[in-house]
Formats: structure tokens, sequence, C-alpha cells
């Protein structure tokens, strides 16, 4: 072959390596990306992605970026250090029948991932074995929930901590945030909440969502005062929207950290207005559950049931909220001496998660 063809090879060889193809001309193999479309149906689509905490990048296709809140998962093409059939056997796992196995395939592969691994592999494989975690312990009730939920949100939570450069961190510090809600442990959940709050690069409105959930966190964890002063400094950011659902929230949560615990008269009064005038779905499930825990704080039992119920039934776009509404409602048919209607809701809970 002349010299000059044997360049010009090169340089075509060189140019492949560059556009990310095979020296055969094959592009490298795409993502499988799996969302939620507005319509709330799940879509899939093969792209290849590039990923931040503002979401999925599709660079190729149909070409956008989809909400961190509405990616469900993404089975790479190439994952680098694992198997392609172990990833397969594990990606088969995901048909929701059988959380603990799918746990297990992941954590499995995680533990057999060599040191030198690349990032995105022990990120996508911490991602997926804390997620099958959580819905294992999701699928139970009872002392069973409370045996498996710490270490699924322990998980999550470490899961949120090595995707802070990538979507994960949105719904694994959410999910271990709803769990630490679940188990009492507020504490830990604004810890979560404050930690995802701070992630550079999360979309402006997540992070005051983020921000709204750990103030109501520490609320829910007995200290009103520090959940008003954290809610009365978020108000003063200059950017913090003045209208609209986030400013909504934000006045139904100031109106109930200011109700001190087992406190009637004007505090109440004004959580009550301010849970009447919102109009956001959210901010009305969080004022309802705010209203049950002020009403069973003060021996209004029955009051508080009625509050949760909207927050189930009525408001429960929130699932999260909805979650919160009907596990207190287990603990308020207790008080109530109604076993049979606690049971009922203790069975709804996996449902409802």
């Amino acid at each position: 072959m002349p010299r000059r063809w044997a360049f010009r090879a090169l340089l075509l060889g060189l140019a492949a390596l560059a556009l990310g193809t095979s020296a055969t001309g094959q592009p490298p193999p795409l993502d499988k990306v799996h969302y939620r479309a507005a319509d709330g149906k799940v879509v899939t689509v093969d792209a290849e992605v590039k990923e931040s905490p503002a979401g999925v990048q599709l660079l190729t296709g149909k070409k956008g970026t989809i909400s961190p809140v509405d990616v469900i998962r993404i089975d790479y093409g190439d994952v680098k250090g694992i198997a392609k059939t172990d990833q397969y056997a594990a990606i088969a796992l995901e048909d929701g029948r059988d959380p603990g196995k799918a746990h297990t395939a992941y954590a499995d592969l995680l533990k057999k991932l060599p040191p030198d691994a690349p990032d995105r592999t022990r990120r996508y494989l911490t991602f997926r074995a804390a997620y099958w975690a959580g819905r294992a312990a999701d699928a139970k009730t009872g002392d069973a929930f409370k045996a498996e939920a710490p270490k699924a949100a322990d998980e999550l939570a470490a899961a949120a901590r090595l995707a802070r450069k990538s979507w994960e961190v949105w719904p694994a510090a959410r999910a271990a945030a709803r769990l630490y809600t679940e188990l009492g442990d507020h504490a830990k959940a604004a810890a979560v909440l404050g930690e995802l709050a701070a992630v550079p690069e999360l979309p402006r409105d997540l992070r005051y969502e983020a921000r709204l959930a750990e103030a109501a966190a520490v609320l829910r964890g007995g200290q009103g005062a520090a959940a008003d002063a954290m809610l009365d400094q978020l108000g003063r950011d200059r950017d913090f929207p003045a209208t609209g659902p986030l400013r909504e929230r934000l006045a139904v949560l100031r109106a109930a950290a200011q109700v001190a615990p087992g406190q009637a008269g004007a505090p109440l009064a004004k959580l009550e207005e301010a849970v009447a005038q919102a109009k956001d779905p959210a901010a009305k499930a969080v004022g309802a559950n705010c209203l049950g825990d002020a009403y069973a704080a003060a021996g209004r039992t029955r009051d508080a049931m009625w509050a949760y119920l909207w927050a189930d039934v009525v408001y429960n776009q929130d699932k999260d909220e909805q979650v919160y509404a009907v596990g207190k409602l287990v603990g308020v048919f207790e008080k109530l001496g109604d076993r049979d209607r606690a049971e009922q809701f203790r069975d709804r809970l996996p449902r409802v998660r």
C-alpha cells in the first residue's frame, strides 16, 4: 500500500475513534431509556445519552432532555466491568414480581465489580441495587417493613451521594427521605434532602422543592422554630417564585411551623386558612397532613382522621404525602379502637408506596 494511502487509513481510523465508532464503522451500542411521558405512559427510547442532575439528555433520535423526576431507568448498551449476560439476567428480574431477587442480582454484580471499574458502572449497579432494596422494603408491612426499611433507606442515601453528578441523585434521595419519614427518623430525612438541595446543576424548581421537603421533615421532627427560620429564609430568596405551587407550599408550611404542638386558637386557624386558600394539590396535601399532625397533637383524633383522609383520597397526586397520610391513618384508627380499618390501611401501604 502506498505510504499516502496508509496515512489516510490511519486518519480514518483515528476519526472513527474520535466519533465513538469502531474501526468497522459500527456505532457504539445505544442506551435504552425508560421514562414517564406527560400523559403518564411509560416510553422507551434507544439513544446516546448525556446524564446530569438536570436529567437525561437524548443526543440522538428524538433529541431533548428528560427531567430526573420522569426517568424510570436506563439500561446501558455498554457496561464495562460486568458480563453482558449478567446484566441481562438482572434486567430480566426488574418485572417487579420479586424485588428481593432483583436487589440480590444487582448487589452481587456490585460485589464482583473490579476495583478499577468505571465510575458509571459502579453508580449504575449501586443505584439499581438500592432501588430494588427500597422496593423490597415497600412490599412489607408492620415489623417486616421496620426491619428492612432502615437498611434500604441507607442504601438509597449512599446511592444518591454517589450519583451527585447524575440524574439518579433525585429519585434515590427522595426515596431515601420517604423511607426515613415512614420510620419516624425525620432528622435523617432532612439531612438527605438538604444534601439533595445542595447538588450543583439541580434545576432551580427541584432545588426549591427539595428545600421545602427538608423544612417539612424538620417540622415533622418537632422543630417548628427551626423549620420556620428555614422557610423564612427561603421566602426571601430573590429567585424563589413569587406565585404558583412552590409559593403555596411555602405559605402552608410556614403556617404549620407556627403551630406549637397541642396548640389551638389563632395559629391553627391560620393553618386551616392557608390550606383552604392553596390551589396546588401538592400544597393541599402537605397542608392536610400538617393539619392532621396538629389535630392529633391536640387530642382531636377524629379531626386528624378527616385531614389525613383528604391527603389520601382527594389530594393524592403527591405520592410521598399520600404514603405519609395512609401511615398516619393506621395509628389514628388504632387510637379510635377501629382495628379492622387500621388493618385495612396497613394493608394499603404497599400499594400506595
